[in-house]
């Protein structure tokens, strides 16, 4: 929340009044805030106020690994079968680890409602939700807020007629799929010559394979440097123009050491073989799917240019493996 210059400290009843409106229940039957509170002081002040439990899960040291997943993970699955008259959940997270729980939530009936921060939500984890809302996109919705009944008391049946609306689709939904972007998720030019080598010298260190490794690993070697949504934008990006984590061949980011602008350009070529192999128009137009990567129209010939030194570099890191 603090690198998109939203507050340390969000309104997180916001998220019950949205829920609250959009399902027309006025009382969530359970409502819980995971993390290890002995950092966050403050943010666990703030969940009194609307009414959210905190629940503890400590950090484990040897492993450097939260243990809030699996909590989550287990509550839930044992809320689905001790409450079956639960219909909806709602996950406020963009971690991809979630996607089995999601899966067996709806195969048991569930409705499954994602919300998440911006530059912070995996693809995959916002797919496989019915429905998925960015925090920030959030209504603000006034009237009275919503009490949170007391989980002894016996659990009401909350039943829904109308089908979950899909989210608007935007423009270059297919080449944004393919670079694993939302339409929200660029890096302006500049930053991202200054922090690819800074993310190639991070993913040398632990080699991830999934996107949320990758932006763990970046932001543990380069915090204060790389935003925690530049890092998750590029993990999920260089990641879908094959940088790194392909099974079937080996990425561009073990095979050439580069400076920014030579990164820069490989990005780029590696995106549009993306395109191209996806059978995508979009590729025929750098100045185009340029701009989906970093939100700025930049001059053609010089992109053309880029592109050309870029495919002869992946070119030569190919050959010289």
């Amino acid at each position: 929340m603090r690198d998109i210059g939203d507050s340390d400290s969000p309104d997180l009843g916001r998220i019950l009044r949205f829920v609250s409106a959009k399902t027309g229940v006025s009382t969530p039957d359970v409502a819980r805030a995971y993390a290890d509170w002995r950092r966050f002081t403050k943010q666990k002040n703030s969940l009194k106020k609307p009414g959210i439990s905190a629940i503890q899960a400590s950090s484990n040291p040897v492993q450097g690994k939260n243990a809030t997943d699996i909590r989550m993970a287990v509550e839930i699955v044992d809320l689905m079968h001790k409450n079956p008259g639960l219909k909806t959940f709602v996950l406020v997270t963009g971690d991809s680890d979630f996607n089995p729980l999601v899966e067996l939530l709806r195969e048991n009936g569930k409705t499954v409602i994602g919300i998440g921060v911006p530059g912070a939500v995996s693809r995959l984890f916002s797919d496989s939700c019915n429905e998925f809302f960015n925090f920030t996109d959030l209504p603000e919705i006034s009237g009275r807020k919503p009490e949170i009944r007391r989980e002894s008391q016996p659990k009401r049946n909350v039943e829904r007629d109308e089908k979950p609306k899909s989210a608007p689709i935007p423009e270059n939904s297919s080449a944004l799929e393919v670079l694993g972007l939302q339409s929200d998720h660029t890096i302006k030019a500049s930053t991202l010559r200054r922090i690819l080598p800074l993310a190639q010298e991070a993913w040398d260190t632990v080699r991830p394979n999934h996107p949320a490794e990758f932006r763990k690993a970046i932001i543990s070697r380069h915090q204060g440097i790389v935003t925690s949504q530049q890092a998750a934008i590029l993990a999920h990006l260089l990641r879908s123009v094959g940088a790194y984590g392909q099974a079937e061949k080996v990425g561009w980011f073990a095979l050439a050491t580069f400076d920014g602008d030579e990164g820069f350009d490989m990005l780029l070529a590696s995106a549009q073989d993306s395109l191209q192999a996806a059978k995508l128009e979009e590729a025929r137009d750098p100045v185009l799917f340029t701009k989906l990567i970093t939100g700025e129209t930049i001059d053609e010939r010089e992109l053309r240019m880029r592109l050309k030194r870029g495919h002869r570099a992946l070119e030569e890191a190919v050959n010289d493996r």
